[in-house]
């Protein structure tokens, strides 16, 4: 693989939020994509962070109810966003980890979504649940703690990334626009 195949990847993986319903990621699949987290960069080789699958449609659904695919929406309040995922990932950790657990989990994001993306899948990061509801509805021992959930699945639509400086919009394809800042915008050289 060469620097530029590497890179479109880099450009065309995007998060999604609207997930086709009832199709799950094989089991392979899905051990291909947690085996990648594996490999990234944890501080100090730690190797702290764990992963829970959840593919079962009720449990699925329950967790849905204190998850919010969007920043701007309730816990269990996203059905104009579309369709939550037949397959989420919970990232969890020890108590009293470091606060840089949280790079590990960022890097082993990456490298899952890129592996998911390849897969023919996506992923999406969701910043919004209620960690009390997801420990207790997953059942997570008393010595680790819900530090993320990740939504997995075959996208229902594809957002696109282009270089702008404004907001999130939708195109007349009806694809939302991802607007990422140029590379000007982000670098300063201090030679």
């Amino acid at each position: 693989m060469d620097l530029q195949e590497i890179r479109n990847v880099m450009r065309r993986r995007r998060s999604v939020r609207r997930f086709e319903q009832g199709r799950i990621p094989s089991d392979n699949q899905i051990e291909e994509i947690i085996d990648s987290a594996r490999f990234a960069h944890s501080i100090g080789n730690v190797q702290a962070l764990r992963y829970i699958i959840v593919t079962d449609k009720l449990l699925c659904q329950e967790l849905s109810k204190h998850i919010s695919l969007s920043h701007l929406h309730e816990f269990g309040d996203d059905e104009e966003l579309g369709s939550y995922p037949s397959c989420y990932i919970v990232c969890t950790a020890p108590k009293g980890s470091s606060p840089l657990i949280n790079a590990d989990a960022g890097a082993a994001f990456q490298n899952m979504a890129l592996t998911a993306y390849y897969l023919g899948q996506f992923m999406l990061w969701i910043n919004s649940f209620s960690q009390h509801k997801i420990n207790d509805t997953l059942k997570i021992d008393s010595e680790h703690y819900c530090l993320a959930v990740f939504a997995l699945g075959y996208a229902e639509e594809v957002p696109i990334a282009v270089n702008a400086d404004t907001s999130h919009s939708i195109s007349q394809t009806q694809n939302m626009q991802v607007p990422k800042l140029a590379l000007n915008k982000i670098l300063e050289w201090k030679k």
